[in-house]
């Protein structure tokens, strides 16, 4: 019994040794892959690369290339994309095709953060799409993103 004893220690020990180095590796693996971005224009660049995946029809792309500088954790962007194409669907059969991308706004607040607000147009309507950016100690890395349908509200008086 104690020899069951030490050899049940033993590949416990082993399991979270092994539990462990995998846990450094993906933490290593999530650092070395997020990357940040130099410059303001930068994010303006990318936040409208996004927006232009998104009216070709390639939001798969889009977000990848966005996740690549994001803060944002891989659960809560596949998340934020799983309900894309039904909306997209939707407002696409109701508005027409998406055919081109406006840039709406761009607001600074701070020295932390940027927000970059597209118009998705169609036909007869538009999606809005944002994409809000945080300055981090390496650089400016995108804190969050979505599309809906609140174009007005980036229509001041």
């Amino acid at each position: 019994q104690y020899h069951r004893r030490i050899t049940h220690m033993k590949y416990s020990l082993q399991f979270m040794v092994g539990c462990m180095a995998s846990c450094v590796l993906c933490t290593q693996h999530a650092a070395a892959q997020q990357q940040v971005l130099s410059t303001s224009n930068d994010t303006e660049m990318l936040s409208k690369r996004f927006a232009q995946s998104i009216v070709k029809g390639d939001v798969g792309n889009g977000a990848r290339e966005l996740q690549m500088f994001s803060i944002m954790d891989s659960v809560t962007i596949a998340k934020a994309i799983a309900g894309l194409p039904d909306m997209i669907a939707r407002h696409v059969i109701a508005n027409g095709p998406l055919m081109e991308v406006d840039l709406l706004s761009t607001y600074t607040r701070g020295k932390s953060f940027i927000r970059h607000a597209y118009a998705l147009k169609s036909q007869r309507d538009a999606l809005r799409c944002v994409v809000i950016f945080y300055k981090a100690s390496r650089g400016w890395a995108v804190q969050s993103f979505r599309i809906d349908d609140r174009v007005s509200e980036e229509i001041k008086d």
